[in-house]
Parts: C-alpha cells; structure tokens; sequence
C-alpha cells in the first residue's frame, strides 16, 4: 500500500486527474451518506495539540483525506504540503511536540518553543506562570523543575514512551529560565 500511496502523491502533485478507486477507496466529494471525521491542530497560547477523530474510518482513510486534502491548498504550497505528507509519512511516533519539530524540520523541543514567545513557554512547562508574583527565582525554577521531572520518569510511574521527550521539553523550559 505505500507504494501505491507514494505514486498516487506523485500524482497528485503534478495535477494529474485520478480515476477512482485508489487504495480500495474512492474519492467522494459530496457528503451525502458520508461519516462526518475532523482533524485539527489546536493553538493555545505557544501550545499545539492535536485532535484527531480516531473513532470514524481507518488508519488508511485517513491518510488518504490527508492527500488529497494536500493537493487542494493553493498551486504554488502543494509541494511543500506534500513534503510535509511525505515526512509525516515517515514518522515513528512520539510525542506530539515530537511530530512537530519533525514535520516543522526544526530540531528538539525548540520547535514548539519558537511558535511563540520562549520564556512564556519555559514558565508554562514548569507551571510557573504567575500573573501576581515577580519573575521565579533560580530556586523557584529549580525546584519546579525537579518536581516536574520526577513527575515525567518512569522510575516514578509515567510512561515509558514519552519520558525521554517530556524530559528533554522541562530540561529545555530551565535552561531558557536560567540561561
């Protein structure tokens, strides 16, 4: 099936028409009898989420929408959007700031960090923001920073899966705050 999905990317990009079916499932542009499946990323602030609607369709279909919805931006961001496909394609799984610094090309956890201001991030990863105190001490984003940390190990009961993302994101928030 990536085969298939990668030429039919290919095609797409270049403008060709499609006959249908592709991948055992066909394009249908009206919504008559269709399930309604929304995806989003959410901004909030300097955080990105992801929402997905995991429930309707298959894995396949998904990714299918996710084409053909590439190839309908406008004409002259269809190969960027593609090679953003493309790469999301690629991708092994992790956390989602993970995916967004992968997608975005940027490495690390700056990426999310450069959506939006750095110290405002740092402070919100160690909940540190505060509208009626002063700017945290050292001591302050120490202790916010150990407590966070032992909170995002697994020798302490989180997840194995995204530990070492979660703790390279708060090693990243103390280091912006203490420079």
């Amino acid at each position: 099936m990536h085969a298939e999905l990668l030429h039919l990317m290919s095609q797409l990009e270049s403008g060709n028409s499609i006959p249908q079916p592709k991948l055992r499932h066909r394009l249908q542009e009206d919504t008559v009898g269709l399930q309604r499946c929304v995806h989003r990323v959410i901004g909030e602030g300097e955080h990105l989420e992801f929402h997905f609607d995991e429930e309707q369709g298959t894995p396949a279909q998904h990714v299918l929408c996710a084409v053909y919805a590439a190839a309908r931006v406008p004409w002259d961001v269809v190969p960027a959007v593609m090679s953003t496909v493309h790469k999301g394609l690629m991708w092994k799984g992790g956390s989602e700031s993970a995916l967004l610094a992968y997608l975005s090309g940027r490495s690390g956890v700056m990426a999310i960090s450069s959506v939006g201001d750095p110290i405002s991030w740092a402070l919100s990863m160690l909940d540190l923001r505060n509208p009626d105190t002063a700017s945290p001490t050292r001591k302050d984003v120490q202790r916010a920073f150990r407590t966070r940390l032992r909170a995002a190990h697994p020798d302490h009961g989180a997840s194995d899966d995204a530990a070492a993302a979660r703790i390279a994101e708060l090693t990243e928030a103390r280091r912006i705050l203490l420079g």
